[in-house]
């Protein structure tokens, strides 16, 4: 699959695909499938004993639709764990509910509703675009010619209290994918260097629009990258 195929089937992504079998979590199909969903190893809590947890925002499964291996899965309840960069899905059985981590190699990409926002965030496999590139899995925040691409972690900081051994610190990394390749970007700077042939259309757009991307201010990252695939704008190789 060529990568601008890809890339203009993610809006549709997780509806209904011409070639994706649907299953919702009640059914039996979901869970017999070896090759599928079930197929990680199993979950434990290994967060007991550090501050905060490891997982992307709360400590909270969530519906999801998830793509693997070209099928659809709607409606799955599922954690992301940014430690480890790997999904938790939820399994009921009988009373009781058993946890597993999904293969990350089998992962397309996925969905969920952000209720504190009203918005859907998408992820997408990096590996599914790029297949020299190991899996990862990136929130997409820019959908064009130009992609902008966030990717997400935690890492531990040691530190030994009365309560606990550590706690989780969240970061994250913002990336380019253009001319299939994959660029980290921090902010305006890095991406002038980029664009060097465009330097003045640029400064004068986000002079004009008071605008400063960064991680802190991602809707004006988002801004900037729209304006400048919507300008056909191309990186100085």
């Amino acid at each position: 699959m060529t990568l601008r195929l890809l890339i203009s089937m993610l809006p549709l992504l997780f509806s209904m695909f011409s070639f994706a079998q649907t299953v919702t979590l009640d059914s039996l199909k979901l869970y017999s499938n070896p090759d599928l969903l079930i197929n990680g190893t199993r979950w434990y809590d290994y967060g007991l004993g550090y501050t905060g947890h490891q997982y992307l925002d709360k400590n909270k499964f969530t519906s999801a639709n998830i793509q693997l291996k070209r099928h659809l899965f709607k409606d799955i309840m599922i954690n992301y764990d940014i430690h480890q960069d790997k999904l938790v899905v939820s399994r009921k059985k009988a009373n009781t509910y058993i946890y597993y981590y999904i293969n990350k190699e089998d992962v397309n990409a996925f969905s969920f509703n952000d209720f504190s926002t009203q918005n859907t965030r998408n992820f997408i496999n990096i590996k599914t675009l790029l297949p020299d590139y190991p899996p990862k899995l990136y929130e997409v925040l820019y959908d064009g010619k130009i992609k902008l691409l966030q990717f997400h972690y935690k890492s531990i900081l040691k530190e030994t209290t009365e309560f606990s051994i550590g706690k989780y610190n969240k970061n994250s990394k913002i990336y380019l994918l253009i001319d299939q390749q994959l660029i980290r970007v921090r902010n305006r700077s890095s991406i002038l260097k980029l664009f060097v042939k465009q330097k003045k259309t640029i400064k004068s757009y986000l002079r004009q629009n008071n605008l400063f991307p960064s991680k802190r201010d991602l809707p004006a990252f988002i801004s900037l990258i729209k304006f400048c695939d919507e300008k056909g704008l191309t990186i100085t190789q």
